[in-house]
Order: C-alpha cells, then structure tokens, then sequence
C-alpha cells in the first residue's frame, strides 16, 4: 500500500540526514531549478531527479558541500576540529 505523503512528513524526509549515506548522495532536497539534470526515475508515481551540485568536492569526504576546492565541508572542519 502506497500512501501520499503530508507536507510535513515530506519535509521531515528531506530533513533526514541518514538519506543522503542510504542514498549515496551529496545532499537530499527539494529541486533546483538552476541544476543540471542528470536522471530521473519514477516510483508509485512520485519523480525524483538526480542532479548537479552548485558546491564544491570537499577533499576529505568527498561529498560536493564544499564552498571552494580546496576547503573542507562544514561537518569535515568539525570533525577534524573536534
């Protein structure tokens, strides 16, 4: 059984911080609209799109959340801070 999403629960989903490792992505949001398309897939009717990111790659994790090139993320700087 498929259930639609509330506003709420929907924006809790995209709060999930867990997403983006079982995912294996950078970042799970809502679409930009300034991001390249890279995919999209369909499942029980609901769209998502795979695209570009408008950060940088942060050298130690990899994920692109950096502001520049050369800079460490934010959870990076507090992990190595820490």
């Amino acid at each position: 059984t498929i259930e639609m999403l509330s506003d709420k629960e929907a924006k809790e989903i995209l709060e999930n911080k867990e997403l983006v490792d079982l995912f294996l992505v950078s970042d799970v949001k809502e679409l930009d609209e300034n991001s390249k398309n890279l995919a999209e897939f369909e499942i029980d009717g609901e769209k998502f799109k795979i695209t570009t990111s408008n950060e940088f790659k942060c050298p130690r994790c990899w994920r692109f959340k950096s502001k520049s090139e050369d800079e460490l993320c934010t959870r990076c700087k507090e992990v190595i801070n820490a």
